[in-house]
């Protein structure tokens, strides 16, 4: 087969499966644009047809009858690898692996057997380069007639990036539903999660309700109680008090009158206890109002140290007040500034032994507020302990503090009267040196002179 029939077969061959080939490069297009014009006068450029199988982007490749390569474009050898004057004569084999030479309708061990099955649409394979390794192709096969024989062309187009971009969208997808199956079984563990927490809550809000029962129930039984047992203690109190002063005549033995006090004050004792109780109740209960009135500070302190100045005496404890000259009032409820101040100092005389002091401090400031601290040289207690004798009946377990009997209510009741004022307490102690309790009052119940004369004035008015 001449030279120029052999190339002007080809493009001949081209032409006529242009349109199959036109999804697989440009010139495919432009052969099916040049085929609707003129193609007889294109047909007779030897030189054009060349130029068009030497520049076409896509390999072509083209065997005779019995599979031996005879045409071998340059985009076929950047494909495969081979020279022409190296391909030209081999078998179409070489260009298959051996497995695409056995099974793949490409393989061409007799072409006409195989023809009607190869020719026409496009289809993929696997090429193999001179250097052994695959390539992935998209080939379009047509056949023609010629001088020399039937010729078949086969157009090859590269598909790497497109199986290597099919690979990467394959293992995206793969990742996708690995994550789409790691947040399903994430989403059963919440949902999971999520009703284990609700059956939780329910049985919180149970627990909790009933917690609030019990606890409202046993202030009830307190309060309950405590003015059960005021009757009979009063009864007591009055009795004996009635007995030590011999109001129907002597007893006639001094130890009566001594039994007579020591009944008195083991029922003052119990009713004071009781009284604690009855007030921790109210508080829990939330039934503990205020009664607010602007308090003279220096006058409520001084008949708080006259109260407790008698037990004081009675330990050999020193009672000291360290007070300003002038102070300005307090807006709070005065029974229970009293009542807190009696708490402490009695705690401070109770857990002080003998020649020890017990100190009340009073000082006040726009930026701290109104400050009551308490500090006495007693017996103290660990940090540790601290939070246990803020408690309601908290005990700190040790000889002396058992020197008086108590329920433990005495702190912890000041520390809830100070902070239904708004205010807080903070307690200091260290073991076997004393103890020191600080009541801050908010800066906003510090009541100014101007604030008492504008109150006057409107009482005046009205």
């Amino acid at each position: 087969m001449s030279g120029q029939n052999s190339v002007v077969a080809i493009a001949s061959g081209i032409f006529q499966v242009a349109g199959q080939i036109a999804r697989l490069s440009s010139v495919g297009a432009y052969f099916d644009r040049l085929f609707k014009g003129n193609t007889r006068k294109v047909l007779r450029s030897e030189a054009f047809h060349a130029t068009i199988i030497n520049n076409t982007a896509d390999g072509i490749v083209a065997i005779d009858e019995n599979g031996i390569i005879q045409v071998f474009n340059p985009a076929a050898t950047r494909m495969f690898g081979y020279e022409e004057r190296e391909i030209l004569g081999q078998s179409i084999s070489v260009l298959l692996p051996v497995h695409e030479r056995e099974t793949h309708d490409g393989y061409i061990a007799n072409t006409n057997l195989h023809a009607p099955r190869i020719l026409g649409n496009q289809r993929e394979l696997t090429g193999l380069r001179k250097d052994g390794t695959d390539i992935p192709l998209e080939i379009s096969i047509s056949a023609m007639e010629t001088r020399d024989g039937r010729m078949f062309i086969g157009v090859c187009h590269d598909t790497t990036e497109r199986q290597e971009a099919k690979t990467a969208l394959q293992d995206s997808q793969k990742v996708l539903q690995l994550r789409v199956l790691e947040l399903e079984d994430a989403q059963a563990r919440l949902e999971l999660q999520g009703s284990e927490l609700v059956a939780l809550a329910d049985n919180l809000h149970t627990t909790t309700q009933q917690a609030e029962l019990a606890n409202r129930s046993k202030s009830e039984f307190l309060a309950n109680m405590s003015h059960e047992l005021r009757t009979p203690l009063n009864a007591v109190l009055g009795f004996s008090e009635l007995i030590q002063s011999e109001i129907f005549g002597p007893l006639g033995n001094d130890r009566y009158r001594e039994y007579a006090g020591d009944i008195k004050d083991a029922g003052q004792h119990l009713l004071d206890l009781i009284n604690d109780i009855l007030d921790l109740s109210k508080i829990e209960a939330g039934g503990e109002e205020l009664i607010e009135e602007a308090i003279e500070v220096p006058k409520t302190v001084q008949a708080v140290m006259t109260l407790v100045k008698g037990r004081a005496d009675k330990n050999s404890i020193r009672l000291t007040l360290d007070i300003p000259d002038r102070l300005p009032m307090l807006r709070g409820d005065q029974r229970k500034l009293k009542q807190i101040l009696v708490n402490l100092l009695s705690n401070g005389i109770k857990f002080t032994e003998a020649q020890g002091s017990v100190t009340l401090k009073i000082w006040c400031t726009s930026n701290s507020g109104y400050i009551f601290q308490v500090t006495d040289t007693g017996i103290g207690m660990f940090q540790e302990d601290i939070p246990k004798a803020l408690k309601p009946f908290g005990q700190i377990d040790s000889k002396l503090s058992r020197k008086y009997e108590g329920t433990g209510l005495g702190l912890p009741l000041t520390k809830h009267l100070v902070e239904i004022h708004g205010g807080s307490l903070d307690l200091q102690s260290e073991r076997g040196v004393g103890t020191t309790v600080t009541i801050r009052f908010p800066a906003q119940l510090i009541v100014e002179p101007t604030e008492l004369q504008a109150k006057s004035a409107r009482q005046l008015s009205g």
